[in-house]
């Protein structure tokens, strides 16, 4: 059992630190996520999603000369159901998104800690993610005792960056 309750807690920290990467505040002690940091590109889809904005992605990031390293998107599985569906052009039956898992030629990959209509392109290779030792475990014995149960507390720490802002490009209007 403390094998399964130490994979949880790794778990729980893991979504924490990949909500910090991706719409971290800067503030009371989170980190500057990629959707608050300054001077990424921006696309706007005018609340429908359609080829030309997938292409403005890749031309955004390409024309601020960050077209290199591990591209790709990040979505909601809302909008991955969006590229699934939606046509390139009329009656093509070629979609935003490929059986593949992937549009225009990059990856797709699908988290739900981005806000429900954003969704981001970029170099993720810029997003740095340190990690300052392992995950460290304190079990707490006494706020329990009287009744035999033990507390487990899991500490991590770490920070993230945007490496080169201009290697990302967001849209935060990007639903049906």
């Amino acid at each position: 059992i403390e094998a399964l309750v130490r994979r949880d807690i790794q778990l729980a920290i893991g979504l924490a630190v990949d909500l910090g990467a991706i719409d971290g505040t800067g503030a009371s002690g989170q980190p500057t996520g990629i959707l608050r940091t300054a001077n990424i590109g921006t696309v706007t889809t005018s609340g429908s999603l359609d080829w030309g904005d997938i292409v403005e992605f890749e031309t955004d990031v390409a024309s601020a000369n960050a077209d290199r390293g591990a591209l790709g998107f990040l979505v909601t599985a809302a909008i991955r159901g969006i590229m699934k569906t939606t046509e390139k052009a009329a009656t093509t039956a070629q979609f935003l998104m490929d059986m593949n898992g992937t549009a225009n030629g990059y990856r797709v990959e699908v988290t739900n800690q981005l806000p429900i209509s954003n969704m981001i392109y970029g170099n993720f290779n810029d997003l740095l993610i340190g990690e300052w030792g392992g995950l460290d475990m304190l079990a707490d014995p006494y706020t329990l005792g009287v009744s035999g149960g033990l507390r487990l507390h899991g500490y991590q720490d770490v920070d993230v960056a945007v490496r080169h802002p201009a290697s990302f490009s967001v849209a935060d209007d990007a639903t049906a």
